[in-house]
């Protein structure tokens, strides 16, 4: 990999990936030759995935969108340089884990908030289909990669139909007519 000079008691190797377990020999050398090489000694770079999303939270705006808002990521050595947005539906699933997520927005390094636009609402029923259960989740991104899931959250916009009068009354006015309060 490199020399070190002849006082040196430590090296530094750099270039390297991140999450790169690297084994390492140091030996001596003069001008007769190598010394005998040392144990392996096992070195591990640091991640340069970032921490996951905490704070995420998901809630209906109007009938058409939901908001997302989220705390960014406790730092980690290498920078966020984006936010990946996600969603899946998770109605009817006992195992959700197996559920595949579809991206939904890649976002600058600075949001933490996001309205998902375009969506049906769904109108509740007695005994009809379910409505969608819209789990959401953001990942933060890093030049290596992108953050393990934090906080998922749930949200669907709905129509909410007018609930029922009460207490209507009807009489007869005249031949044909009839009022209603």
């Amino acid at each position: 990999v490199g020399n070190a000079s002849a006082d040196a008691t430590s090296y530094t190797i750099s270039g390297l990936d991140p999450d790169t377990y690297v084994f390492v020999h140091v030996y001596a050398f003069n001008d007769f030759g190598d010394g005998v090489p040392s144990a392996p000694v096992a070195a591990n770079t640091l991640s340069g995935k970032p921490n996951p999303v905490l704070g995420l939270t998901a809630w209906a705006l109007g009938e058409t969108k939901v908001k997302l808002q989220w705390q960014a990521p406790v730092p980690a050595l290498v920078p966020v340089t984006g936010y990946l947005v996600q969603s899946r539906n998770i109605a009817g699933y006992n195992g959700v884990d197996d559920i595949p997520w579809d991206d939904i927005e890649q976002l600058g390094a600075d949001a933490t908030s996001y309205t998902v636009t375009g969506l049906t609402p769904c109108i509740p029923t007695d005994g009809g289909d379910p409505c969608p259960q819209t789990e959401y989740r953001v990942l933060a991104l890093t030049q290596y990669g992108q953050s393990d899931t934090g906080d998922t959250s749930v949200a669907d916009p709905y129509f909410f139909l007018p609930s029922a009068a009460s207490d209507v009354e009807s009489s007869v006015m005249a031949p044909g007519t009839v009022a209603v309060s």
